[in-house]
């Protein structure tokens, strides 16, 4: 509900929503000018493939309408009761023009022809709340039956139980380490990657830890995140800031702005300026590699650390670098000016 009572679903609301969000989009676009977000019509609303497709190449922008159109028609049943705190705290965020795009999951069920909303539920509350359009990226699967629905919102909850992000926004750790908290939600793995040596256990590792763990971990890098931040926030391309702030490439960065801080972020400035660099040079060939490939899997996040140390390597050492081949992708690997050497 409204405070003046009226349900956030109704069509008055809706209206109000729609007429306020048009009437803010100057703002809004100059709150994300990096994002260059893709503005669907109203007839997309119930095309979570289409959606998924289009979000491959761009944020998809939200409007609240469309927010509030999703919670009803794709809620799922046994979602977790709505924090309204958080919702608010990310609707203060988008207000700012702070939130950074994260993503959310759209789930197409055959058994009973339905589409699930399985994560997202608070960032799509937000969006109503703030009555702002904001990119988003949507990601979509189709399975056959309820019960694989089910396995996909248990995998994801089990993740939100151990409540990481709770614990980061409870300390304020955004704040104190000086970089937007959604940023700071992005890169909260790259210290355990660090820590681990960018192994294929390192999420396994991360689930094992403890919040305030996680968080005296960040405090560690604190400095190196905070310049990092700085260094790579103009990022011309919102999908190559995405890479470069996954966990493996920015422990990857992170180890480099310690050691060798002035040559890491003027390379990790280049990487993300993307600005009329030449191939053959190792911040462009980091990009296309980035631009080229997921990080996803463990295999994924494991070739994406050890090619950012490829072409980290190659620009330290003054040499050209037309490829990024990955021949190990398990083994320990070396980082040019670091103590980190690829030796056991």
């Amino acid at each position: 509900m409204t405070r003046s009572g009226t349900s956030v679903f109704s069509s008055e609301h809706v209206t109000r929503s729609v007429e306020r969000t048009r009437h803010h989009m100057t703002a809004i676009e100059g709150s994300y000018p990096q994002i260059n977000p893709i503005a669907l019509p109203s007839h997309t609303l119930n095309g979570p493939q289409e959606l998924a497709r289009r979000s491959a190449t761009g944020a998809v922008l939200v409007l609240p309408e469309m927010a509030a159109r999703w919670l009803k028609d794709y809620g799922y049943p046994h979602q977790r009761a709505l924090r309204s705190g958080w919702s608010q705290t990310l609707a203060g965020w988008m207000l700012n023009g702070v939130f950074e795009p994260t993503d959310i999951q759209l789930v197409s069920c055959a058994e009973d022809s339905r589409v699930y909303l399985v994560d997202g539920q608070h960032r799509l509350w937000a969006i109503v709340i703030a009555e702002r359009a904001v990119p988003l990226y949507i990601r979509h699967k189709s399975v056959k039956t309820f019960e694989e629905v089910a396995e996909i919102y248990a995998r994801l909850d089990r993740g939100k139980s151990r409540s990481v992000l709770d614990v980061l926004h409870g300390y304020d750790l955004a704040t104190e380490i000086g970089v937007p908290p959604t940023v700071l939600e992005r890169l909260d793995n790259a210290p355990v990657f660090i820590e681990t040596g960018f192994s294929y256990r390192t999420l396994h590792v991360a689930a094992q830890k403890s919040g305030d763990e996680r968080v005296e971990m960040l405090r560690a890098w604190r400095e190196e995140i905070s310049r990092y931040w700085n260094a790579i926030q103009g990022a011309t391309s919102a999908a190559a800031r995405r890479k470069i702030l996954a966990g493996p490439v920015a422990g990857v960065a992170l180890v480099t702005v310690r050691f060798q801080p002035e040559r890491a972020l003027s390379f990790w400035k280049t990487v993300a300026d993307n600005d009329g660099l030449r191939l053959g040079t190792p911040a462009r060939t980091l990009v296309d590699y980035l631009l080229g490939h997921p990080i996803v899997t463990h295999t994924d996040r494991a070739r994406a650390a050890r090619g950012a140390a490829l072409c980290w390597n190659a620009a330290y050492e003054g040499r050209a670098l037309k490829t990024v081949r990955v021949l190990d992708d398990t083994g320990p690997f070396a980082i040019a000016g670091t103590p980190l050497k690829g030796t056991r």
